[in-house]
């Protein structure tokens, strides 16, 4: 199994580790465009997306550098949209953007505690 993870927080980032098999192929990101290029060049079967990044809290949906920009591009190139999005951020408005942009998205903050995979 494939995965993508856009996080910017180490500590969050080992939790996660803790949740995936050693079999899965993990991808960590803590950047917009790079977790954009990793779309570009693979495929997934699970994305993780955190909204805030760069170590700051409750963004403005209209950032770059935010999980609202990874959502906007895979609601223009659905081809490399993957089957599974856990939206995983605790930013309330910048999930509820992201799933207007990824309709199939769960809403899970904290989703390594709810979620093996």
């Amino acid at each position: 199994m494939k995965i993508l993870v856009l996080e910017d927080d180490q500590n969050r980032i080992e939790e996660f580790k803790k949740s995936f098999r050693s079999e899965h192929r993990v991808i960590y990101t803590d950047d917009a465009e790079m977790a954009i290029n990793h779309l570009k060049e693979n495929t997934f079967d699970i994305l993780f997306l955190d909204h805030d990044l760069g170590g700051c809290v409750y963004v403005d949906t209209n950032e770059y550098q935010t999980g609202s920009t990874v959502a906007k591009w895979l609601s223009e190139n659905k081809d490399r949209m993957p089957p599974r999005v856990i939206l995983h951020t605790l930013n309330s408005y910048g999930a509820t953007n992201m799933k207007s942009y990824i309709p199939h998205a769960q809403i899970i903050p904290f989703a390594w505690t709810k979620i093996k995979v």
